[in-house]
């Protein structure tokens, strides 16, 4: 479990773990701590990984049996109103969804899916010259930014390498010197 102190000013309660934070969150706005609910946000506090709506909901399911796939998606849905988690849209494949609490931003690879987590402060610099410039204020948690990881970049390189060697080498073995001389038949 993720280890927290949030430290209120007056009468609030001072919280020791991200549940019992985001359990206030969800009474605090008028909302029931349900089961399913209970569920998945212990999944996402236990989780290292950026699971899609189906992994949880088969997550749930291993946990408790019958929770129907539109309770989750309901869920899913209130926690992310409440600012409790955040939907990060892949750019490959289905939206994923992590804690609001973890603050990176995304990087996807096109090749592979590999997902790597780099600090939001890494975009402040380009969010103020896009400020500046555009009236524009950057989001650069709500979708992932595309592209390539170092091994599938090195192995396309190799790949691009090997591509040309074959093509060069098979120009060279099929190129003919010059016309083919025809024979002449003598009769």
């Amino acid at each position: 479990m993720v280890t927290d102190t949030v430290d209120l000013v007056g009468d609030e309660p001072i919280f020791e773990t991200s549940q019992e934070l985001i359990y206030a969150i969800i009474r605090g706005a008028g909302g029931r701590l349900t089961v399913p609910m209970r569920v998945v946000i212990a999944i996402l506090l236990d989780s290292d990984r950026h699971p899609t709506a189906d992994d949880l909901i088969a997550a749930v399911n291993e946990r408790i049996a019958g929770i129907s796939p539109s309770t989750i998606y309901r869920v899913l849905s209130r926690l992310d109103e409440l600012g409790v988690i955040e939907h990060v849209h892949s750019g490959t494949g289905p939206a994923f969804y992590q804690l609001h609490e973890s603050s990176h931003v995304h990087l996807v690879c096109n090749t592979c899916g590999t997902i790597i987590n780099i600090p939001e402060a890494s975009f402040d610099d380009l969010g103020k010259s896009v400020l500046a410039a555009y009236k524009f204020t950057i989001q650069p948690r709500h979708a992932a930014l595309l592209g390539q990881c170092d091994r599938c970049t090195a192995a396309g390189a190799h790949a691009e390498h090997a591509a040309d060697t074959h093509q060069r080498e098979h120009q060279h073995h099929t190129h003919s010197p010059g016309p083919v001389p025809s024979k002449q038949h003598t009769s």
